[in-house]
């Protein structure tokens, strides 16, 4: 082996926190590695040392290969330190260091040289509509309404996020629980506890290490979500009486502008001549009414609404956003003026100006009708542009990596 090139070396790769088992904090590594098979950071950086020694004997030269700015233009730490202790365990001199040039036009410390950006506008082959075409689901349109890019990544690619392994409950599993849980209570009539129980035993959460200790930590943060849905749902019972039609157990499967639209409601009540729709939530920000009927932000909500109209014949009352969440707020949706208060009947209690809209229902139920046509004809002409309705988004988005707006952010 003339030469051994090591790329991208971390300067704490020998010592330091990152080195030994990740499960036990450093001092307690000390302390059960004597009794346990707990490798201490001592053992793991001897190992470490004498698997880079067998390789640099076996080769004439050793390069340590490095950049000194990281993807987003920060400058990395120095590797002299680094250096000494490879030197050290090898007993040699410190190896060269060779540090990449980018480009020759390589900007000044903390700035980004010439990188490809990602695109900001994707055309795909356009979507055929019509009954057998495949239908935009409801939570797709939903994100292609609010960023057209922000859908692409998940639903036109498939892609998902990779977790690992973790004493908390995955954000997505987390949800999972907590809807079975509700739809559990509501049409079982179980406590909080029960009902938790029942979500778990159904749907066993995923990438959750097996610790009866984490393990019951989690529930009882599940049930005292659910002891507030509970307070929140006997307050709308004693005003509305209401009787449960769809408890995501029901499909809806529309036409907008020629392109199929399908979907599963969270939740559709009866309530007096009407349906009030409710789609629950577990964290994120929810659009606000206004936000949607303005510029057709978030169009999952009026979609069921919308559905449901059609399907019953009765009126959409409203459709509103359910927290799952300690506050267990009921605050935003599309939800109507002469349906809002505390009298009995009124469907929602909301003190958000932005989401209790004063026009007419039947005018905003035919404007949201509209935007959903607009974006099913937009996502089915497979152009997906980075455009998101509200910057502030792109802060919490979750595919923000793919269009570069992570890169960009960090620079500005």
């Amino acid at each position: 082996l003339r030469k051994l090139h090591v790329l991208g070396l971390p300067p704490d790769w020998l010592e330091g926190e990152r080195v030994g088992d990740f499960w036990f904090n450093e001092r307690d590594r000390e302390i059960l590695a004597a009794d346990f098979a707990i490798r201490t950071r001592f053992d793991v950086a001897g190992e470490r040392a004498r698997a880079l020694r067998e390789w640099a004997q076996a080769a004439d030269e050793l390069v340590i290969c490095d950049s000194s700015h990281g993807f987003d233009g920060s400058e990395r730490e120095e590797l002299q330190g680094a250096m000494l202790r490879v030197s050290e365990s090898l007993g040699c001199a410190v190896p060269e260091v060779v540090i990449g040039q980018p480009r020759a036009e390589r900007l000044a410390s903390f700035e980004l040289a010439h990188l490809s950006a990602p695109p900001r506008e994707v055309r795909l082959p356009r979507a055929a509509g019509g009954a057998s075409a495949n239908a935009l689901r409801a939570t797709e349109l939903d994100q292609y309404s609010r960023c057209a890019f922000r859908s692409l990544p998940s639903y036109r690619w498939g892609l998902e996020e990779l977790e690992e392994p973790d004493i908390e409950l995955w954000v997505r599993e987390r949800g999972t629980l907590l809807h079975r849980a509700a739809r559990h209570m509501v049409s079982d009539r179980l406590g909080a506890r029960e009902a938790v129980e029942r979500a778990w035993t159904d749907a066993p959460p995923r990438g959750m290490i097996r610790s009866l200790r984490a393990r019951e930590h989690a529930k009882a943060r599940l049930t005292r979500v659910m002891e507030r849905f509970a307070e929140q749902e006997a307050a709308y019972q004693l005003r509305t009486e209401a009787h449960p039609l769809w408890l995501d157990d029901h499909e809806i499967d529309l036409e907008f502008g020629g392109i199929r639209v399908k979907g599963r409601p969270d939740r559709v009540d009866e309530v007096g001549t009407g349906v009030f729709v409710m789609d629950y939530k577990t964290g994120g920000d929810h659009p606000q009414g206004t936000d949607t009927l303005a510029v057709g932000y978030g169009l999952q909500l009026p979609l069921y609404a919308i559905a449901a109209a059609r399907e019953t014949g009765k009126p959409a009352l409203g459709a509103q956003f359910v927290e799952l969440s300690r506050g267990g707020t009921r605050a935003r949706g599309l939800l109507f003026k002469s349906q809002n208060g505390k009298e009995p009947g009124k469907v929602s209690h909301s003190r958000s100006k932005l989401s209790v809209l004063e026009a007419d229902p039947e005018l905003v139920w035919d404007q949201c009708s509209r935007w959903i046509t607009d974006h099913a004809q937009a996502w089915a002409s497979g152009i997906y542009d980075a455009a998101p309705k509200f910057s502030d988004d792109c802060e919490t988005c979750p595919v923000s990596d793919v269009c570069g707006a992570r890169r960009r952010r960090s620079l500005s």
